[in-house]
């Protein structure tokens, strides 16, 4: 296997095993979707995370013309690319959790500009983890679903789950057994055929990753896809990285959430009743909890605003990070969420459990993705009005 940058039309389809080994340079993601047939994904380019690295951090023309020349081929037959982030160091776990960005090939085309504008908003949603970059055709889907026989489905790894979003918010799950399916020509698309049911459609292709794909091995896969034109496309592969050995859950040792003090910041305020009413993830303390028992769990606001307008403010980040301390001292938990009232946006930025000087360095690296004075969310396939904010809490037991 050759290092550096891999155009998916010069290479064909590469076994499991060696995309495990392709992981440290090119992170699992853009690895495992060198595995499928080329004609059942996208068109696509994979850059290495070493060259990512080096074209957010350093003004180099030569690296950046290699860049633009390897996805020049994508562009010709293509309305819009995305660009994609595979983190070296991503599980299954973290689908949804880094961003992919769109880049619309406008009346003007598309230059090397949008996409290092594209490349750096990537790169910088991996919060200092390595990624390599998986430069796609975008395709616009009329649906979008899962397909896997990981381990919460079944022991048995002949039996699938296939989810389907359809439109807004509405889903469609079905069970499918793959025992009695042949895998389907891997030379062919996944066009719809006439008279195929959607779970009849999928058995097949999970047969082919049982016995061609994974075969040998322990794995189990879930897949994401979409439907484009009256065909199907495999986005995705992760494999599940279970722990299959297990835990106690009695033996873990849980801290407990700290006393309540009467610490006033100016910044990170206690949501009001009516912040619980305004904001998407504030409205959970309205439906689910009594604000005034212990067991609530205690959220705090900060507006994504009142950060961006004061980002370059040493003092200002002083205090900032003076008040996260003194409310939470450590395992702080930030989310983002739009209005309650606006379409609901999903895989938004989010952390694990944070120092409090990490918490201030990831509120002004999140406020830079969004243009907060205007009250504009820039998001991949998604343009709404909003004010943003961020939510934090402190993790531990009620």
């Amino acid at each position: 296997m050759k290092s550096g940058i891999i155009q998916s039309h010069e290479l064909e389809p590469i076994t499991w095993s060696e995309a495990e080994t392709l992981i440290p340079q090119y992170g699992p993601k853009a690895s495992r979707l060198l595995c499928l047939p080329r004609c059942w994904t996208p068109p696509f380019v994979v850059w290495p995370e070493e060259l990512v690295a080096k074209l957010t951090t350093t003004v180099d023309d030569e690296l950046a013309t290699k860049a633009w020349r390897s996805i020049q081929e994508l562009l010709r037959g293509a309305k819009d690319i995305i660009l994609r982030s595979s983190v070296t160091t991503e599980t299954i776990w973290d689908r949804g959790t880094y961003e992919s960005v769109q880049v619309s090939n406008s009346a003007n085309g598309i230059d090397w500009a949008k996409v290092r504008e594209a490349l750096v908003r990537v790169a910088d949603s991996a919060v200092g983890r390595k990624t390599a970059v998986i430069v796609q055709v975008f395709l616009k889907p009329s649906e979008v679903g899962e397909f896997g026989n990981v381990l919460r489905v079944s022991k048995t790894r002949d039996q699938w789950e296939l989810s389907a979003r359809t439109g807004g918010s509405v889903y469609q799950t079905d069970r499918v057994n793959t025992q009695r399916d042949s895998s389907p020509a891997i030379d062919q698309p996944l066009a719809v055929r006439s008279g195929i049911t959607r779970e009849r459609f999928f058995g097949p292709i999970g047969a082919w990753v049982n016995n061609s794909l994974v075969r040998g091995t322990s794995a189990r896969v879930n897949c994401e896809w979409i439907l484009s034109e009256s065909t199907f496309w495999i986005v995705q592969l992760d494999g599940e990285d279970e722990d299959y050995v297990g835990v106690n859950p009695h033996q873990i040792p849980i801290e407990t959430w700290p006393e309540h003090n009467e610490v006033k910041s100016e910044l990170i305020l206690a949501p009001s009743k009516a912040d619980i009413l305004l904001w998407d993830k504030l409205r959970v303390l309205d439906e689910l909890y009594d604000v005034n028992v212990q067991s609530a769990p205690r959220l705090y606001l900060l507006t994504c605003t009142a950060v961006h307008d004061k980002k370059d403010d040493a003092r200002f980040l002083t205090q900032l990070e003076g008040d996260f301390k003194s409310l939470f001292s450590k395992n702080i938990v930030i989310r983002t969420s739009g209005l309650a009232s606006a379409e609901k946006l999903t895989n938004l930025p989010r952390t694990e459990c944070l120092s409090p000087a990490e918490a201030v360095n990831w509120c002004v690296k999140t406020v830079n993705i969004f243009d907060c004075r205007k009250g504009i969310i820039g998001w991949p396939g998604v343009r709404h009005s909003s004010v943003h904010r961020c939510s934090c809490q402190r993790m531990g037991s009620s």
